[in-house]
């Protein structure tokens, strides 16, 4: 994903905790996913087979929502990115979305984590105010915490066998 606009990215900054420890932006598309000191090797060929079978795509974050408590950006269309996340559950049922704690699959981007409604509210209007967002989903990346508890990326992988 292409970095949000400076104003929204320092919303984000400000009000989703894992933004400050080194997450970017993104949609989450399988986690949790390997422990932190499992050996990834034998994982990434499987990865990278599932990512040959995706061609790139767009898409654009085109509204902005509240869900419980948080705020997020909304892609549109939701279908390839549903249909990358499908591909990833079945090829690592090992490692179900989120524990399998959700039934539903919801394709987003949290810009803000709060118990405080007006703050919500306030944060997706703004967020609202810079749409829609052209994005091109180009390549998975994988993520890592650290043992500082800091956000790394690892490895990335292109979609549709491309560099």
């Amino acid at each position: 994903m292409t970095p949000l606009p400076a104003a929204l990215e320092r919303l984000r900054r400000d009000h989703v905790a894992n933004a400050r420890q080194g997450v970017p932006a993104h949609i989450t598309l399988l986690y949790p996913f390997a422990r932190p000191d499992r050996r990834l090797a034998g994982l990434r060929g499987a990865v990278a087979e599932v990512c040959r079978a995706t061609a790139p795509f767009g898409f654009a974050l085109t509204a902005a929502r509240l869900q419980g408590s948080i705020a997020y950006l909304a892609p549109r269309p939701e279908r390839p990115l549903l249909q990358l996340i499908a591909a990833l559950v079945t090829a690592f049922p090992e490692y179900p979305r989120h524990g399998g704690a959700y039934a539903e699959v919801l394709p987003h981007v949290t810009i803000a984590e709060s118990s405080e409604r007006l703050l919500l509210e306030v944060v997706r209007a703004e967020a609202a105010r810079h749409l829609p967002i052209q994005q091109t989903a180009r390549a998975l990346v994988l993520l890592r915490e650290g043992r500082d508890g800091h956000w790394r990326r690892g490895w990335r992988v292109p979609l549709g066998g491309g560099g």
